[in-house]
C-alpha cells in the first residue's frame, strides 16, 4: 500500500487543487491520499471561507480518501510552524510514504538544497540575516536577502531568485525541512503550479491548465458575483453554493472586544500571545480605542518589518487566546499529538485499518470520551481546537441566524 500526504487549506477548493491531487497520484503512484487541512482558521490569520466539514466533504468529493484536521494553533502559525505540524502529522501516522505539495518551481532538487541549507543555518547565513534585519527588512524579506547572498558567493547553482519569494516555494522548503529534521521515511515531491495563484483577480483565461488562486475566488465570492463559479469543480459546486462563507472582518467586534479586555486586565499578557513580539504589542495598545474594522487594524499596524499576514496570525491569536507558553508546549509534545478525523470515504477502509495498527498517535473520529482516551496533554491542544471552532461557528450562527454546530456532537463525513 503507497500512501501519498497532502497539506492544504483548501479555502475554497478549486480546479487547481484537483490537479494537485490527479498529480499526486500520477507522480507517486499511490494507492490512497491523505489531506492534512487547517480547520477553521488559516495560515494567513483569517477564518476559512467555509467551516472545516465543508471543506473536508470538498476534499472527499476530489478524491481525498481521508481527511485529518491540523491542529490549529499551528494551522494559523507562521509558515515554519505551519509546514513542522503537517509534515510531523504524516511522520508519527507511520503509513505516508510521501508528501507531495505544488510550488511555484516545481523543482524538488532545488528546494532540498535549500532545505538543507537552511537546517543547518551556517554563520554567515545569520551574518547576512542579521544584517538585513537591522536594514528593517522583515523576517521573510530577509531571509531571501541572506539565502541569495549566500549562494551568490558560493556560486550555487542549485538556487533559484523565486526560491524564497514566492509562497509556495517557501512552504515546499518548509515540508522538506520538517522532514529533514525528523530524519522522517517520506519522500517529498513537488508538482509545478499552473496559473496566476497569488492573483486577486480571477483568470479570464479559456485554457484549462490555467488555474486562478482561492483568494481571487474569494475575492469574486465576498463581491457576491458569479464568476467564481467556474472555477470550481463541478463535484463540489453545489456544496459551496448552498454554503455560508465568512471573512475575515466577520471577527473585528470580536477583536476590539478581545483588545480592550486585555487592555484594561493586563496589557502586558498582550506580548504573550503567540505571534506578537513586544514592538507590535505596544503599537496596538496605543491604538486600541481607534476602532476599525479587523482588516482597518491590520493597516493601522502594517509596515517595512511587519507584514499584512503577520499581523493578521497576531490578532486572530488574540481572539483564539493562544500564547507563546502553547506554541513551545506544542512542539515539545510533537507538533501534532494526535490525529483527528475529519472524513473518510467508505473504501478507504483498508487506509483506516493500517493507520490505527502503524500509528504512534492516536486517531480521534468522536469527541465525546477523548478526555479518557488522550494524555491530558494531547488532550489540552484538542480543546484548543474545539474553542477555535465553536468561535468561528458562533459567529456563523450570528450572521446568518442559523443553528451552530456542536463539536461534541458533530459527525465525521462519510462519502
Amino acid at each position: 500500500m503507497k500512501v501519498t500526504g497532502i497539506i492544504a487549506e483548501y479555502n475554497p477548493f478549486h480546479k487547481g487543487h484537483m490537479y494537485h491531487i490527479e498529480q499526486a497520484r500520477i507522480s507517486t503512484g499511490c494507492d490512497y491520499i491523505i489531506v492534512a487541512v487547517s480547520g477553521d482558521f488559516v495560515q494567513l490569520g483569517e477564518p476559512a471561507v467555509f467551516d472545516k466539514y465543508t471543506r473536508a466533504k470538498s476534499a472527499l468529493l476530489a478524491g481525498a480518501d481521508l481527511v485529518l484536521e491540523l491542529p490549529s494553533l499551528f494551522a494559523t502559525g507562521s509558515a515554519q510552524d505551519f509546514a513542522a505540524c503537517g509534515a510531523a502529522l504524516f511522520h508519527r501516522l507511520e503509513a505516508v510514504d510521501f508528501l507531495c505539495f505544488g510550488s511555484e518551481l516545481g523543482d524538488i532538487k532545488k528546494l532540498e538544497a535549500a532545505a538543507a541549507f537552511l537546517c543547518s543555518e551556517p554563520p554567515e547565513f545569520s551574518y547576512y540575516l542579521k544584517a538585513q534585519l537591522k536594514n528593517g527588512l522583515s523576517y521573510p524579506a530577509a531571509r531571501a536577502a541572506a539565502y541569495k547572498s549566500c549562494m551568490q558567493e558560493a556560486g550555487s547553482k542549485k538556487w533559484d531568485s523565486s526560491l524564497l519569494s514566492s509562497p509556495n516555494n517557501i512552504l515546499g522548503i518548509e515540508y522538506c525541512k520538517g522532514l529533514l529534521r525528523l530524519n522522517s521515511h517520506i519522500k517529498p515531491v513537488a508538482v509545478k503550479r499552473l496559473g496566476s495563484y497569488h492573483s486577486t483577480d480571477l483568470e479570464t483565461a479559456k485554457n484549462s491548465a490555467v488555474y486562478s488562486s482561492a483568494s481571487a475566488v474569494r475575492s469574486s465570492m465576498k463581491q457576491e458575483n458569479t464568476h467564481w463559479k467556474s472555477h470550481i469543480p463541478q463535484e463540489i459546486l453545489s456544496l459551496y453554493e448552498k454554503a455560508y462563507p465568512l471573512y475575515v472582518d466577520d471577527f473585528s467586534l470580536l477583536l476590539n472586544l478581545a483588545l480592550l479586555r486585555v487592555s484594561r486586565e493586563n496589557p502586558a499578557a498582550l506580548r504573550e500571545i503567540y505571534s506578537f513580539s513586544d514592538e507590535l504589542a505596544a503599537r496596538l495598545l496605543k491604538s486600541e480605542l481607534s476602532g476599525g474594522t479587523f482588516s482597518q487594524r491590520i493597516q493601522q499596524l502594517k509596515s517595512k518589518a511587519y507584514t499584512y499576514t503577520r499581523i493578521s496570525r497576531a490578532l486572530l491569536h488574540l481572539i483564539l487566546g493562544v500564547n507563546e507558553t502553547d506554541s513551545l508546549r506544542l512542539k515539545e509534545a510533537g507538533f501534532a499529538p494526535y490525529a483527528r478525523i475529519l472524513g473518510f470515504r467508505k473504501d478507504s477502509a483498508p487506509l483506516l485499518s493500517k493507520l490505527k495498527q502503524a500509528s504512534s498517535i492516536p486517531l480521534v473520529t468522536k469527541i465525546s470520551g477523548c478526555e479518557k482516551t488522550l494524555d491530558p496533554e494531547a488532550y489540552y491542544f484538542l480543546k484548543q481546537d474545539m474553542y477555535a471552532s465553536h468561535i468561528y461557528q458562533a459567529v456563523l450562527a450570528d450572521k446568518y441566524h442559523i443553528q451552530p454546530k456542536n463539536e461534541f456532537t458533530q459527525p465525521i463525513v462519510i462519502l
